[in-house]
């Protein structure tokens, strides 16, 4: 019952900063799910302590990692979020 409640906590924890930023960010964001260092969209808004998820938000770009997801879980989502991130900086910008 203490990692439901830790995992709750964070849960809301991440989407009271998404939705306190002073950003505008859209309705749609794209949830993203790391497996296996590829990503699958989810329409879910439950994360699991073991996963990684990445949130899409047009102009802004989170990487949720569970408390026990793997070393490779972590940094696949980590390297998928960087790119994102270029990506977007590249189509902003132009490059």
């Amino acid at each position: 019952m203490q990692y439901f409640w830790v995992f709750t906590l964070s849960l809301v924890t991440f989407f009271s900063k998404l939705l306190s930023s002073t950003e505008w960010v859209p309705m749609m964001a794209k949830i993203f799910h790391v497996v296996k260092g590829e990503l699958r969209e989810e329409n879910t808004s439950e994360f699991y302590n073991g996963d990684v998820y990445i949130v899409d938000a047009g102009m802004k770009i989170w990487v949720w990692t569970g408390s026990k997801s793997s070393v490779d879980e972590k940094f696949a989502g980590a390297f998928i979020s960087k790119q994102m991130d270029l990506e977007l900086h590249l189509k902003k910008w132009g490059g």
